[in-house]
């Protein structure tokens, strides 16, 4: 079944002004610490190992050079198109490779994994510390919709994939639509298991 497990740590408050250049995905956040410490656990290199694996919002890189330690069949690691090659250079000599990919288009989800791993979704999806406050219209909607596709939920194609989602809790109403929006897509709330942060709160959502 395809699942997205969601880890939530701490309280904070994040944002910019309108018409300034997005400066979050410079900086390792507490969530992609979490994420980076349960995939190095046996079990994250166990899910990690062999399988097509896409990062979402993958910022300054750190997170994309730790998995790349966990053997991947392929490792994309995903951002905004004036973020691209920053991150290539920071993962040059590793398995990963950088690519833009607008949330919210599925078909660009779709050729994205058809391009790099040769399927139109992929195995295991990364998602760190993209739910805060901004001012970028419904970008809940829009994760909440690459996430089922990348996950392959929306081709209707049957395949076992999973998604971890770290984030700060910070904005009720974007985190409120965001999962709203992934239970219309197909995925529903389970709980999980103990989480790999005394700190971490989480759920699983699953078809």
């Amino acid at each position: 079944p395809i699942q997205l497990r969601a880890m939530a740590i701490g309280l904070a408050d994040v944002g910019w002004f309108p018409g300034l250049q997005d400066p979050t995905g410079e900086s390792t956040w507490p969530p992609a610490v979490v994420l980076m410490a349960h995939l190095s656990s046996s079990r994250g290199r166990a899910l990690l190992c062999g399988r097509n694996v896409l990062e979402l919002g993958a910022g300054n890189g750190e997170l994309a050079k730790i998995v790349a330690a966990m053997r991947p069949r392929k490792l994309l690691a995903t951002d905004l198109p004036h973020r691209i090659e920053q991150l290539g250079d920071v993962l040059h000599g590793t398995c990963a490779e950088a690519a833009a990919l607008p949330w919210g288009d599925q078909k660009a989800v779709e050729m994205l994994c058809r391009r790099h791993f040769g399927a139109p979704h992929a195995d295991v999806v990364l998602i760190s510390d993209c739910l805060y406050t901004n001012w970028v219209e419904d970008s809940a909607t829009a994760l909440a919709v690459t996430v089922a596709a990348a996950l392959g939920e929306r081709s209707g194609q049957a395949h076992d994939g999973t998604a971890l989602l770290a984030y700060v809790p910070r904005s009720s109403a974007l985190e409120e639509q965001f999962f709203k929006c992934t239970a219309q897509l197909g995925l529903r709330k389970l709980p999980l298991p103990k989480p790999a942060c005394a700190q971490a709160r989480g759920t699983e959502l699953c078809p």
